[in-house]
């Protein structure tokens, strides 16, 4: 399984200083927060927002409408399991420091 988080932050490092104000306002957070998690200041960020940020910065989720925006996270069952298995994920990360 990925690792989300990881993969976020190793975007995150990648992204270029003009994306990160158009990155923050899409997703309703702070730059201050953004560079927070960026640097590791951060230790558990919302998951649904670094899926967000994951969603924006792959290129892998274009034909899909990113997580984020989709109304009801539990509208179906595959969704639900996407979800829980992004939570395990997050889980299993944060268990192993």
């Amino acid at each position: 399984m990925k690792d989300i988080f990881k993969e976020t932050k190793i975007l995150m490092q990648s992204t270029n200083t003009k994306n990160i104000q158009h990155i923050c306002d899409e997703i309703k957070v702070s730059t201050r927060w953004f560079y927070g998690v960026k640097k590791g200041e951060i230790k558990e960020p919302s998951v649904i927002k670094i899926m967000a940020i994951y969603d924006l910065l792959s290129d892998q989720n274009k034909n899909s409408l990113p997580i984020y925006k989709q109304g009801d996270l539990f509208s179906n069952s595959f969704q639900q399991q996407k979800i829980e298995r992004i939570v395990l994920d997050w889980d299993k990360t944060k268990n192993k420091k």
